[in-house]
């Protein structure tokens, strides 16, 4: 299955509110698809990763989500 992360998610996995995560989304700076009915950004692990080294941030991926 592939796993993907909600701002929620990811935003605890970087060290940042969930409002900012969205904005990195919403600018395109972080990858993400919108789904579902309310258009709801979801984050591939992978995608993290890179911007996490891009802009060097800390990240602490849930276990779930570590093996992508």
């Amino acid at each position: 299955m592939n796993k993907t992360l909600s701002t929620t998610e990811a935003a605890k996995a970087l060290g940042l509110q969930r409002g900012t995560v969205y904005v990195h989304c919403a600018k395109g700076l972080l990858p993400a698809e919108r789904t579902g009915i309310r258009g709801n950004f979801r984050i591939k692990p992978a995608d993290l990763r890179k911007f996490a080294e891009q802009y060097n941030y800390p990240l602490d991926l849930p276990e779930d989500a570590k093996s992508d």
